[in-house]
């Protein structure tokens, strides 16, 4: 299938095909085998890929944040309200936009 350009999801569906309609209970339950084989590789690649302890311990971004949380100051943020012209001629730009 590779010298005719085949996809790989056309090539899954070739597979599909063969398996629930012409394949013999033998290479039937051979495929079957092979796809549980393949799932599982598929899951253990990913659980060690994604340690649950091990997310966020080695990132830059973990030890970044650890960083600024000690030396931040909790100080309060002033927060400015615009003017009612301001706003309406905001709301206006935005109809234009």
């Amino acid at each position: 299938m590779e010298e005719q350009g085949v996809s790989e999801y056309t090539r899954a569906i070739i597979v599909i095909l063969f398996r629930d309609y012409w394949a013999t209970e033998k290479q039937r339950n051979k495929l079957l085998e092979r796809e549980k084989r393949d799932l599982q590789l598929i899951e253990e690649e990913k659980m060690a890929k994604f340690k649950q302890e091990d997310i966020f311990k080695n990132t830059k971004y973990a030890q970044e944040n650890l960083k600024e949380d000690s030396t931040k100051n909790n100080l309060p943020v002033e927060i400015q309200k615009k003017k009612w012209y301001q706003r309406i001629f905001s709301k206006i730009k935005k109809l234009f936009k």
